[in-house]
């Protein structure tokens, strides 16, 4: 026992213990937990939650090593972490742990954890122990862990969303595309990433609204939203297509991308067009729909009800419009009725499907089926409620149930493969759907969750077993659809679906039948195939198209073919091809038809072909065999006349080469920069010589490099700042500094042109450093002449009166001022 003797003494020691209890109540109430070691490195204090995590009491631990209590491994190689109280002290500052450190706690419990510690002294500067505090971080890496598989989950749904994405970067160069974006438009990614998008496709994207879309409204914004495009596209016909666009910082390493949806909503809009058209048809229609439909606002208020809600009710239309759900409603269905209605009102998810009771005018309750859907009701939101009265087939349930020994002998006995799916697990199925699948009843009854959804084809997963889970949930899900299945060989074979949710041993399920329509599949394909040819020929008229037999006999030619070479079609219908084809391009054309009987499709090519005048043209040829039954039956073929273009194209080349000759062989140095960066993107060779550097080593550079420090800004040169802002400014005279360092003066004369999207600035530089220190020399010679006491002539070597220059002193001994004898004033008495 302490013995405390003078009333000071007596007080100090009080506030001692008060002191320590306020610590001891902070260190309680924290949530880290806190652990203080001697010297040695045994422990004298814990608190709560260092308790909890180790596994240890304060009591149990006191004094023992800290490695005993505090155990901690490397989470990854499982190697025991070196004791932080040795590092503390060996260190003397404060340290944190490493990532990936688990404490192993006394009943062998891990746990993610993140701690630090630092030295403890007295009140003379020198370590008494050390205090170690750390956390629980498990529920943080479970979190870091899961966002990191929703980034990866969102990255494969992208992969397989229909609907075809393109990813651009600041420049409108294509990143990368999805399946849907190759598939729809015909285009390999080979082609098409690293292409600016209008270049894509021979050009076919350089649509005037998409231009305007991405260079002018969305750089003013984040994103554009449902912008409707119209375009004609050579290879797949026209289309209407929803545009989103978004764009995307990337923080990481600071660039921006531009990610574009690309919605083709031409079938809808068709859909639309019907659907207006019909307005009027579809009203009769409901009129005289088998079931009550009745269009509800958000409150439940009826606006409208059909003739055979009336009959099923018992009300009269009128009645209908005035009593609302809550009239209908059995009184022991109104708080459900209540509750859907608070949900649609904030927003929330309700069922589309469901059954109720209502009650009759005359006071019997009616078992009704409801299904419901939001819509758009005079501009304003409703529900469509379409009720059907399902007492009858209430009774037709029991009774089937009462049959179901019967219903499974003949399902037993179905030429449709019939299964029954329950939390992805396939718990019923007959010998049929063995037989289509290729596995027996007790293997499909055995196969695990992973390999049911692997039944079905990875491209179509999304599909299924999406529909599977909307059905569960109660959604509005189509019950038939076509998809292709997996079988045990691993061979894929189309498949067509009919499916319900049913009640399955007191559980939903899903029940399916399932047809093999491989066979017919097939068929449709080479049907789609042949239509494609027809689209083809009508879309391409202005072109020639043509037909050849396997032998290489022409068998049909269009009307254009005769515009194009002058001679009828009649001329060469049953003649071989070969013979158009100029001799020097016939084997190029001979290869190309042989690939076609093989059934693969080439690129584009060019031929030049006889005209009926003597001469040639230039076709631009694309072949693509016509194939029945595995077999190539003929080759249809579209040439495109590139004559004037080829023309064009070589007068272009020859123009570009004066110019850079011109460009080149300049006595004045030339550097072009790009006006929004400053980077040098061409030079001449007369700037080579100014600088002192390597062509290849200019271009890249920034234009400020060209300047001493005294000339550059922050961002760049004084000049090229200035004559960025008159764009054709004047002559600018500031300093260059070549790669020896000497500084040289120069004047510089710029104008900023574009090309194509870019726009740089040409800037033309004088060396006028000769000229400028002649002019310094001169400047100090008249300095010296003003001083001299005699009177100074300067004359020039030409006729006349070459009087340049009179000292100020010539009035004092002719009378006359010196710009008088410049002026030739006194050219007579002199």
């Amino acid at each position: 026992m302490v013995k405390i003797g003078r009333p000071k003494e007596r007080e100090l020691y009080e506030a001692l213990v008060r002191t320590e209890s306020e610590l001891r109540a902070t260190l309680n109430s924290i949530d880290d937990g806190v652990i203080s070691v001697d010297m040695d490195g045994r422990v004298i204090l814990m608190n709560p939650v260092a308790e909890k995590l180790t596994g240890w009491g304060e009591q149990e631990g006191r004094g023992k090593p800290l490695e005993e209590v505090f155990h901690i491994i490397n989470e990854e190689t499982r190697i025991k972490v070196e004791n932080p109280v040795k590092r503390i002290l060996r260190e003397g500052t404060m340290i944190g742990l490493a990532n990936h450190t688990l404490l192993i706690g006394r009943d062998g419990t891990e746990r993610a954890i993140a701690d630090c510690g630092s030295p403890i002294y007295d009140k003379e500067g020198r370590v008494t122990g050390v205090v170690l505090v750390f956390r629980d971080e498990t529920e943080k890496r479970k979190a870091e862990k899961a966002v990191a598989e929703a980034l990866a989950f969102a990255q494969n749904i992208i992969a397989t969303v229909r609907e075809p994405l393109v990813v651009l970067d600041a420049g409108l160069r294509i990143l990368s595309a999805n399946r849907a974006f190759y598939q729809v438009f015909e285009v390999m990614p080979k082609e098409t990433e690293g292409c600016l998008l209008y270049e894509l496709g021979n050009r076919q994207w350089d649509i005037p609204e998409l231009r305007k879309l991405l260079e002018d409204i969305l750089p003013q914004n984040t994103s554009f939203n449902d912008y409707e495009v119209e375009h004609d596209f050579p290879r797949i016909g026209q289309k209407t297509m929803l545009l989103n666009a978004r764009r995307i910082y990337r923080e990481a390493n600071k660039t921006e991308m531009i990610l574009l949806a690309i919605e083709d909503i031409t079938e809808r809009n068709q859909v639309k067009k019907a659907l207006r058209e019909s307005g009027e048809s579809f009203r009769a229609v409901i009129e005289k729909a088998n079931d009550g439909i009745i269009i509800a606002a958000s409150d439940g208020t009826h606006l409208y009800a059909n003739q055979r809600a009336s009959e099923i009710t018992g009300y009269s239309v009128e009645e209908l419009l005035k009593i609302g759900m809550k009239g209908l409603a059995h009184p022991d269905e109104i708080p459900k009725l209540l509750e859907r209605i608070r949900k649609r009102l904030s927003g929330e998810e309700v069922l589309s499907l469901y059954e109720t009771r209502i009650v009759h005018k005359d006071g019997n309750t009616l078992e009704i089926e409801i299904t419901g859907a939001r819509i758009y009701w005079h501009g304003e939101v409703a529900d469509v409620v379409i009720i059907r009265d399902i007492s009858e087939r209430k009774k037709a349930l029991e009774a089937l149930k009462a049959s179901e020994d019967k219903y499974r002998a003949l399902v037993e006995r179905s030429l449709q493969g019939i299964l029954i799916v329950q939390d992805f697990r396939i718990v019923y199925a007959n010998e049929r759907c063995g037989e289509i699948i290729g596995y027996t009843v007790e293997e499909l009854l055995s196969l695990s969750t992973e390999k049911v959804i692997a039944l079905v084809h990875p491209e179509d997963q999304a599909l299924v077993w999406g529909r599977f889970k909307d059905r569960l949930e109660g959604k509005d899900v189509p019950p038939h659809y076509e998809y292709r299945g997996i079988g045990k060989d691993g061979s894929t074979r189309w498949l067509e679906m009919f499916s319900s949710l049913i009640e399955y041993r007191g559980k939903p399920a899903v029940q399916a039948a399932i047809v093999d329509i491989t066979e017919r599949k097939d068929a449709e394909e080479t049907l789609r195939k042949s239509e494609e040819s027809y689209k083809n020929l009508v879309g391409t008229a202005r072109d020639v198209i043509f037909t050849l037999s396997p032998d290489g006999v022409i068998t049909s030619l269009n009307s254009a073919f005769n515009t194009i070479t002058g001679w009828s079609r009649a001329d060469w219908v049953g003649k071989p091809f070969n013979l158009l084809i100029h001799q020097d391009d016939l084997s190029l054309g001979m290869e190309k038809f042989k690939y076609s009987l093989q059934g693969e499709l080439s690129k584009s090519f060019e031929l030049r072909i006889r005209t009926m005048p003597g001469g040639y043209v230039i076709g631009e040829f694309v072949v693509a065999p016509q194939t029945q039954n595995g077999k190539v039956v003929n080759i249809l073929g579209i040439a495109r006349d590139i004559t004037e273009r080829k023309r064009t194209e070589e007068a272009l080349k020859k123009s570009e080469e004066r110019f850079r000759k011109q460009f080149e062989e300049a006595l004045d140095a030339i550097f072009i920069a790009n006006a929004e960066t400053g980077i040098l993107v061409d030079c001449n060779r007369a700037a080579c010589e100014l600088v002192g550097w390597e062509k290849s080593e200019l271009i890249g550079r920034h234009q400020r490099d060209l300047h001493p420090a005294g000339e550059t800004g922050e961002e760049f040169s004084r000049t090229f700042k200035q004559h960025l802002q008159e764009r054709e400014g004047r002559v600018l005279e500031t300093q260059v500094i070549t790669k020896s360092g000497e500084i040289k003066e120069v004047a510089i004369k710029a104008n900023l042109l574009e090309f194509g999207d870019q726009k740089v600035l040409q800037g033309i530089f004088r060396d006028v450093t000769g000229q400028k220190r002649a002019e310094e020399r001169l400047k100090g010679a008249y300095q010296i002449i003003d001083k001299s006491p005699a009177v100074v002539f300067v004359w020039k070597n030409e006729e006349g009166w070459p009087v340049e220059f009179v000292s100020d002193n010539v009035k004092e001994v002719f009378g006359y001022s010196a710009e008088d004898f410049v002026n030739g004033v006194v050219c007579q008495e002199i």
